[in-house]
This record gives C-alpha cells, structure tokens and sequence, in this order.
C-alpha cells in the first residue's frame, strides 16, 4: 500500500502545472506566474511531500507503476490521466473515487 503517487515521473511535466494551479488564491484567480509566490509554495509542497512520504521511486515511477496501483487499489491518492473506457472506467472506481485536484485553500 502506498500513501501518495502524483504522477511527477520525467515525461508527466503536466502535473507540476497541475499542481501550480492549485495553489492559485482562490479558484477564480488566474493562473500562477513562474516567478510567484504560489508557484514557491507549491514547489515546497511537493518537496515536503516527497521528504516526508520518503519515496523518490514512488514520485518517479513510470505509468505502468501507477496502473497497477490504479487497478488494484493498493493505493490512498493517485494522480492521473481521465480513463474513459468503460471497462477500464468501471474497474478503477471499484477503489477510488475520482474527484478534482485540492487547492492550498479549498
């Protein structure tokens, strides 16, 4: 059982701008600049995420990694893509229950 994926592997450059945005001030505010003040505390959280969870292979995992997780349900949070085969569909809900991405503030 693992306690988080984000999916932060080499090709998903798309979750740290995932993760950017949410930490937007609140959910009409535009998207964070480089250079902000959101874009440091979101680079710290995910650097305090993965010190504190202490599983660089798990932050750096390839997809295959994460489907199993997917799949099986060995896992408390997942990031990833929208699956909208109803067969692929209907077996990841068995475990987890997809929901948007949580802001720092809500």
């Amino acid at each position: 059982m693992i306690a988080y994926n984000g999916l932060f592997n080499h090709l998903h450059t798309v979750t740290f701008f995932e993760f950017i945005y949410s930490y937007r001030q609140n959910r009409t505010s535009p998207y964070p600049d480089i250079s902000s003040k959101e874009t440091y505390d979101a680079f710290q959280k995910m650097k305090e995420l993965n010190n504190r969870l202490n599983e660089d292979e798990i932050f750096d995992a390839p997809d295959e990694f994460t489907q199993d997780k997917l799949f099986n349900g060995n896992a408390v949070f997942l990031n990833y893509w929208i699956l909208d085969e109803p067969t692929t569909a209907s077996n990841i809900q068995k475990h987890y229950n997809m929901t948007i991405l949580p802001g720092k503030n809500e």
